[in-house]
């Protein structure tokens, strides 16, 4: 039985995606391999750890791997990506009309709340 999973996201800006990619990885891996014992190796535009990553499809991107034994789930790494890929737009948008992040909370539920105010 194939433990390969994937998920379709609406992630389709390449310059936000990659950015939100070193912030939550550290760095940026592209078009390189995944690999796992149960499935071989598969190619990939964006390696995310050792055995899932990102493939571009019908213009936007789907998580793709073997979650099986990575202490996570593909649906954990969708909510995580999505929501830095989103506070990065919103962000960029914010600034772009004058404002700056003035504080970033995360409450218990997970929830980001942040507060930005226009520059002076």
């Amino acid at each position: 039985m194939s433990h390969i999973e994937e998920v379709k996201t609406e992630l389709t800006d390449v310059a936000v995606l990659e950015r939100a990619i070193v912030k939550l990885y550290g760095s940026l891996n592209k078009n390189a391999t995944i690999s796992s014992r149960w499935v071989g190796t598969h190619n990939v535009d964006y390696k995310l750890n050792s055995e899932f990553g990102l493939v571009k499809k019908d213009g936007s991107y789907t998580i793709f791997g073997d979650f099986y034994g990575t202490g996570t789930t593909k649906d954990r790494v969708l909510q995580e990506l999505t929501q830095t890929y989103s506070e990065i737009k919103v962000e960029d948008s914010l600034f772009r009309k004058g404002f700056s992040v003035e504080s970033r909370k995360v409450n218990r539920n997970g929830e980001v709340h942040i507060t930005y105010s226009r520059r002076r």
